[in-house]
């Protein structure tokens, strides 16, 4: 069984820092799934309000679904213009 790189690890905690923070609101929606990450807490601050991309993308096109799939989920949040998408 190989184990996770020192990237991924560090990937890992980023985004786990990321959902801590934003859990600390009562808005907040934190949820990791095969493609994209969110730690938000919907508040008026772009730094927190976050989505992550991630892994590897292999095309343009890829990376391209991902940050629409982004924006997508921002767009039913109050606060949809104080965002962050993160390519991890």
């Amino acid at each position: 069984m190989q184990g996770i790189t020192e990237l991924q690890e560090s990937n890992e905690m980023f985004i786990s820092a990321w959902a801590m923070f934003a859990r600390a609101f009562p808005n907040a929606e934190v949820a990791v799934g095969d493609r994209l990450a969110i730690g938000w807490p919907d508040v008026p601050l772009v730094v927190f309000n976050n989505t992550f991309i991630l892994g590897e993308m292999d095309s343009r096109e890829d990376l391209a679904t991902a940050v629409d799939k982004a924006i997508e989920l921002s767009k039913r949040k109050k606060w949809r213009h104080c965002r962050n998408a993160i390519h991890t």
